[in-house]
């Protein structure tokens, strides 16, 4: 009997387990759920299409031969039924089923499963303040609130902003909204500084100067108390020191693990809320596995359980889901927490432990900084990096990595060469010495 698998979620993990599965076991039946209407996407384009730079929003869900990832395309080119606007309200374990309702209909039924696969995704925070039912306030995370975001633009009906966090995705909004579209925008970070946890306090302000300089205002330190509107729509953000007007408030204060269908199923979950697997990606439960924004994985700097929600980390896990939902031995052991983000001039990149991380991990920490050119200072094209690297004292452990250029290309070279080393413990002796590829030009 062929074996069926049911896939919740179908935006990067799920889509990617699917067709790996089906490639190594074609006879087998797949079933792809997703509550959205459009599947399969790429969420790391969504500033660039509301900025413009990306005209149309079927790009972010294209193959690069332009095909657009749709039910149809499943079905045809993967064999693999994907169910859109379609909602799991239960899994039952015992019986190895799923009860699922048409969105559109209202129609529920029950399918029956051999191996489940989890990609539940993660949901943005929103601040407990009054006033988050606004309209025109809405986290962007999916394509209908990027296409929310980018027709309200168009057409005309926003001057100012206010970003809500000063993470990877409020940065990006707020260069998206001030360099194509000129809008008065704002980003209220709640810590004293932009990017916490992921840059050293010092890094955070080269970050800040690109966004000042660009006539975004920041404010760290500060606290969202209440949103307040007129006739129903958001006109002001009120912190715990200014009132900023708005006709536009974007949440961009984080992420949390979408996980309430696992908990209602008794999966074994850590406290954040996010679910357990071992490195096969497998759940509590055999038969289930999970990926993605919605899992736990070890952090491979500090040995600790880690939470990484980016769409690179839930692809590659996919492709392991979909080994062994064909009785492969894939495994997944962690991550070090890769990231890179685009801001005016400037770019910043990073991998592993900051100063102030490492500090409060225990370690004996040092942050070493470096100001280089980041091509041959003979070659015309060049402009200087700031690297910063973060070592154990004792032990002259590597444990992290983060830098800062307006050239991105030379800086992400450096970074990567760093972060496929961080998980086997590199000394500063072995990355002073690691062979990577040399040319002025590069």
């Amino acid at each position: 009997m062929p074996k069926h698998v049911v896939v919740i979620g179908a935006v990067a993990l799920g889509p990617k387990a699917a067709c790996r599965f089906k490639r190594l076991d074609p006879e087998a039946h797949v079933t792809m759920i997703d509550q959205a209407s459009r599947i399969s996407y790429g969420g790391c384009g969504i500033p660039y299409y509301v900025s413009g730079e990306v005209s149309n929003i079927e790009s972010l869900q294209a193959t690069p031969y332009n095909v657009v990832r749709d039910p149809e395309f499943f079905l045809i080119n993967k064999d693999v039924e994907a169910l859109v606007e379609t909602r799991a309200h239960a899994i039952d374990r015992a019986a190895h089923t799923v009860e699922i309702e048409n969105l559109r209909t209202g129609e529920r039924r029950t399918l029956k499963y051999d191996k489940l696969v989890l990609a539940l995704g993660s949901k943005a925070n929103r601040p407990p303040v009054e006033g988050m039912d606004l309209a025109g306030v809405t986290p962007v995370t999916n394509l209908d609130e990027a296409e929310f975001v980018q027709h309200a633009i168009s057409a005309g009906e926003v001057s100012k902003a206010v970003i809500v966090g000063g993470g990877f995705i409020g940065l990006e909004m707020a260069v998206s909204l001030a360099d194509m579209w000129g809008i008065d925008t704002t980003v209220v970070e709640l810590a004293d500084q932009i990017m916490p946890g992921f840059t050293s306090k010092s890094l955070s302000q080269m970050l800040r100067h690109d966004l000042e300089k660009n006539d975004v205002v920041v404010h760290t330190g500060e606290k969202v108390v209440r949103l307040e509107g007129e006739n129903g729509k958001v006109a002001r953000v009120i912190t715990d020191k200014r009132t900023l007007d708005a006709d536009l408030v974007i949440l961009a204060a984080g992420v949390s693990p979408n996980t309430q269908l696992a908990r209602d199923a008794g999966l074994e979950l850590d406290p954040r809320g996010a679910i357990i697997v071992d490195t096969r990606m497998r759940t509590s439960d055999p038969d289930i596995f999970a990926g993605g924004d919605c899992v736990t994985i070890p952090n491979l700097v500090t040995g600790k359980p880690g939470f990484f929600p980016l769409g690179s980390m839930a692809n590659r896990q996919g492709r392991v889901i979909g080994t062994n939902l064909a009785d492969g031995d894939a495994t997944f052991p962690g991550a070090v927490g890769s990231w890179a983000v685009k801001l005016f001039e400037g770019s910043a990149s990073g991998a592993g432990l900051t100063v102030e991380g490492a500090l409060r991990e225990g370690y004996d920490a040092v942050n070493v900084h470096v100001e280089q050119f980041d091509r041959a200072h003979f070659y015309p094209e060049k402009t200087i990096m700031t690297l910063q690297l973060v070592v154990d004292r004792p032990t002259r452990r590597v444990l992290g990595i983060q830098g800062f250029s307006t050239l991105g290309d030379a800086l992400t070279a450096r970074i990567n060469a760093v972060a496929t080393m961080l998980a086997s413990k590199p000394t500063v002796e072995d990355i002073s010495n690691a062979e990577v590829v040399y040319s002025p030009p590069f």
